[in-house]
């Protein structure tokens, strides 16, 4: 995995001892908890990291600030200007930093893989 070896290059924190994935979801609506129902439907015991709410207890447990590793990257907002839209340009929010030490994932490996 490019972005934990990156991590291990920099001497960063061990990642968590079960396996995480960087998933890339794009959704058309804003549906509360959409995405993170769907992941634990569909991808049996592989909810979004600190999940207690859709993951499978057991399996899960919080993470130290009781947040859910769940991130929106970039959100397209219409401007519309003399009778056009465009959604060229995005807001981009950057990965929190405590991801890097929870998961070795840090903002210059997410913004290499765009």
């Amino acid at each position: 995995d490019d972005a934990l070896s990156a991590a291990a290059r920099r001497g960063s924190a061990a990642p968590p001892p079960r396996t995480c994935h960087l998933v890339a979801v794009t959704t058309s609506t804003g549906a509360r908890h959409q995405v993170r129902a769907m992941l634990a439907r569909l991808c049996a015991g592989a909810a979004v990291a600190g999940d207690l709410r859709y993951g499978d207890d057991a399996a899960l447990s919080p993470l130290p600030d009781a947040s859910v590793a769940l991130h929106a990257r970039s959100i397209y907002m219409p401007t519309v200007a003399l009778g056009t839209t465009d959604t060229s340009a995005p807001f981009v929010a950057p990965v929190p930093r405590l991801w890097g030490d929870l998961f070795g994932l840090y903002e210059e490996d997410v913004a290499a893989m765009e």
